[in-house]
């Protein structure tokens, strides 16, 4: 298969990738991004970089190399609150994919309901892309934000340094919606395991497997890295016998 030119995996890459591991039917990229034509999506005036194109069929041809069947398309901060182009995105989509827009205070119940029509299941909250490290701001549009989505049965995702998160674990807990660490809670390699982990405790993440079929011998607990930071419900619940396989994400 020739080199995807717009992707990061070259042919061989994704040939070994497809080789090395089985896998499983409507399996889940629970993170990804599209950016439309500039002449079409320009993205926000002055923002920290400006979009440069990485089209779907980009990701479709990753996909299907790797036999990924569903996805989770995920608004880029360079956007702002204007989800033309995620919107777009998941039409075209259909029943495979969810999204993560972002939204404002002022954004209206009949804008959010529009995007929940689209496909849209979360919002996203970017502190980190812009260098912000207010935890007290963080925690009250944290909250605001879960109230505020919190009808439609949505998430909060929330993009910040590893630090900021670790003065808002009381927050997540008691938010109204679900809330999701991107990026891994934005921890890096010199963080440590450890670090990420501590945060995963504090929140609940950190819980010991319910179903010894799925526990692997030995092992009492999971870390909150495989379970709680990618807690899009939609992207991990397993499709139901028998779906079809155009509408791979359940009702919700």
């Amino acid at each position: 298969m020739p080199a995807n030119p717009l992707s990061p995996f070259g042919s061989e890459a994704t040939r070994r990738a497809e080789i090395r591991y089985p896998v499983p039917p409507a399996a889940c990229d629970c993170h990804m991004h599209v950016f439309g034509p500039p002449d079409r999506y320009p993205g926000i005036s002055g923002h920290s970089y400006a979009p440069r194109e990485a089209p779907l069929s980009a990701w479709r041809s990753m996909a299907d190399c790797i036999s990924l069947q569903r996805v989770v398309v995920v608004q880029p901060s360079c956007y702002g609150t204007d989800n033309a182009c995620l919107v777009a995105v998941l039409h075209e989509l259909g029943g495979c994919a969810r999204g993560v827009a972002v939204i404002a205070v002022a954004t209206p119940p009949s804008a959010l309901q529009a995007l929940h029509d689209a496909g849209v299941r979360g919002v996203r909250l970017n502190a980190k892309s812009i260098g912000n490290r207010d935890a007290a701001g963080l925690r009250r549009l944290m909250l605001a934000t879960a109230e505020q989505v919190a009808p439609l049965g949505w998430h909060v995702q929330v993009y910040a340094d590893l630090a900021v998160l670790a003065q808002v674990t009381d927050s997540i807990r008691a938010a109204a919606a679900p809330i999701v660490l991107d990026h891994m809670g934005g921890a890096s390699a010199a963080d440590g395991a450890e670090a990420l982990s501590r945060i995963a405790t504090r929140v609940g993440f950190l819980r010991r497997h319910a179903d010894s079929s799925h526990a692997d011998p030995g092992q009492s607990e999971t870390c909150g890295m495989g379970l709680g930071l990618a807690a899009h419900r939609a992207s991990r619940q397993p499709a139901p016998a028998g779906h079809d396989p155009n509408d791979r994400f359940p009702r919700s």
